[in-house]
């Protein structure tokens, strides 16, 4: 590890150390205890470098609390610097905008998605958290649904309003003044584990749903057969993600929060063993739909989805 690197991160479990190193590196970074159990005991699992597109600009230390088991970095890039991260970065990557493109986007994904919320809810109001510039929420608006977005990103959320026409309001689901009891469906994909504190999100979830109202969160699985052989390399964009969860951390973290799981469910999704590039060898192809094979054997598919009620 060079000097640089091991001056900005801390791999000691001691809080008075890492603050020690915290205040040698000169960064912006805050020393955090594991969300879900709350224990200040954790071991190194690997550093991602911060050379990816999205990631933050130092490396990143990711650790495995030795209590429970949950993955997330620590010291982690304080509010401040997470906030321009998501704005000056996220939010300058081109967008969907032209017809073609966005059709294509969002029937990628959404339409699946849609038709398995249906499976465990037929409702009015829908509330999709983290929703881009829309893709999810347009589907689900042809379908019936009563819709409405939350979007962090400035320039995101101004897409799906000025472009698209949604109504998408540019805030945090804590900081939206939504009404409790006011959905019958929460939606978050690829968002929990981007979040300083879950627990919390997970907990404004539920105040949000009706009685007999459902979540449905997916996120990225740490369990995942990709993860296993590929380390700190599974991912592109890891560097940006603060928790990694499991299907067992996922559902302790959504128990503590005082939902009801009713299932978590292990989808295939972008996992690769090689690189997607343009002109890439046909057994690189082959190789990448017989991993993702094995992994549904094995149970450990990509992503995992939560889905809970009150």
């Amino acid at each position: 590890m060079s000097k640089q690197t091991a001056d900005w991160l801390c791999h000691s479990t001691s809080q008075q150390a890492c603050q020690h190193c915290m205040s040698q590196s000169g960064k912006n970074l805050e020393w955090v205890y594991c969300d879900l159990c709350g224990a200040d005991s954790a071991k190194s699992v690997y550093v991602v470098k911060g050379d990816q597109p999205f990631s933050f600009p130092e490396p990143l230390s990711y650790v495995k609390c030795k209590q429970c088991g949950l993955v997330y970095t620590n010291p982690r890039p304080c509010k401040e610097v997470t906030e321009e991260q998501y704005e000056e970065k996220y939010a300058r990557t081109d967008l969907p905008i032209d017809s073609n493109n966005y059709l294509r986007k969002i029937l990628e994904n959404s339409v699946g998605r849609l038709a398995f919320i249906e499976k465990y809810k037929q409702g009015k109001e829908l509330l999709d958290v983290g929703c881009c510039q829309g893709n999810f929420i347009s589907v689900a608006r042809l379908k019936g649904w009563n819709v409405l977005g939350v979007e962090v990103s400035k320039r995101y959320s101004t897409v799906a309003r000025e472009q698209f026409k949604l109504p998408v309001m540019t805030n945090t689901i804590e900081n939206a003044g939504l009404l409790p009891d006011s959905f019958d469906v929460v939606t978050s994909f690829d968002v929990i584990e981007h979040l300083p504190d879950p627990l919390n999100f997970l907990r404004q979830c539920k105040l949000l749903l009706r009685k007999d109202g459902i979540l449905i969160a997916e996120t990225c699985n740490y369990d995942a057969l990709h993860q296993l052989v590929l380390g700190k390399r599974w991912q592109s964009d890891a560097g940006q993600h603060l928790y990694l969860f499991t299907p067992k951390t996922l559902r302790e973290i959504a128990e503590k929060a005082g939902l009801k799981v009713i299932e978590i469910n292990k989808r295939t999704g972008w996992e690769h063993i090689f690189s997607r590039e343009v002109g890439e060898q046909w057994w690189h192809t082959i190789c990448n739909v017989l991993f993702r094979m094995l992994s549904v054997i094995l149970g450990k598919q990509s992503m995992i989805v939560l889905v809970a009620t009150k």
